[in-house]
């Protein structure tokens, strides 16, 4: 398959045996890949960094983060990479629960739901950001037990 597309949508890769041919019908579309390989981290697979870093851009005013588009994209890739850190924690046998997780969850929907202009518990921009510097403490936090299941998962 293809490699996994940032804003989410269909991938244009080559069929099999089209030996690398430019010509535009040697392509499919093909979904994301929905998964994270065993062994690579989740906020790393999905750039976590990147993303909590063009959603700060966006309330300091400054970088492509103000960019129409940029935040809400950046939110909903956050909100994925946790919903599928919750899945394998499950499979490496932790309670997602024990964790930051809920949390960190909570405040990555919200925000999500505030910069895409529907309606959320965030009453206002100051408020926002502090479901941001939230978000991104956890994120932090969240990473450690990211790469340990990383770890847990990988084949030995």
């Amino acid at each position: 398959m293809g490699k996994r597309s940032p804003h989410g949508g269909y991938l244009r890769v080559a069929k099999p045996g089209a030996r690398n041919s430019p010509k535009r019908d040697n392509f499919s579309c093909v979904p994301p890949q929905t998964s994270t390989p065993a062994g690579i981290a989740i906020f790393k697979a999905h750039n976590i960094a990147y993303a909590i870093e063009k959603i700060g851009d966006f309330f300091r005013g400054s970088g492509s983060g103000i960019l129409v588009g940029w935040p809400e994209t950046s939110a909903k890739i956050i909100v994925e990479a946790l919903e599928t850190l919750s899945v394998n924690l499950s499979i490496a046998g932790v309670t997602p629960e024990a964790t930051a997780l809920p949390m960190a969850l909570y405040s990555a929907r919200e925000l999500r739901k505030y910069l895409k202009n529907e309606p959320s518990d965030i009453p206002n921009r100051d408020a926002a950001r502090v479901y941001y510097r939230c978000l991104r403490s956890l994120i932090r936090e969240l990473s450690q037990i990211d790469k340990e299941a990383a770890q847990r998962m990988s084949p030995q």
